[in-house]
């Protein structure tokens, strides 16, 4: 197995923000594609990330005292 993507994510407030959520779920569908994990951090104060990533897959594996490191699993 290769190693997986890794980016930090953001729910967006902007359009800005908006196209890096567009991204990132771009690279989640892509490595799903390939059989490749994907691996990202969310700031502890953004619950609303945190929730979307569960909501899609994604798992904590590991915590900071500032962000949760995510991982999605093929």
């Amino acid at each position: 197995m290769e190693a997986p993507y890794s980016f930090r994510a953001a729910i967006p407030e902007d359009q800005d923000q908006l196209f890096k959520l567009y991204r990132s779920v771009r690279i989640v569908a892509n490595a799903s594609k390939q059989r490749r994990g994907v691996e990202l951090q969310v700031f502890k104060i953004n619950k609303g990330a945190k929730r979307f990533y569960e909501r899609h897959g994604f798992r904590i594996v590991c915590e900071t005292q500032s962000s949760f490191e995510m991982a999605f699993r093929v």
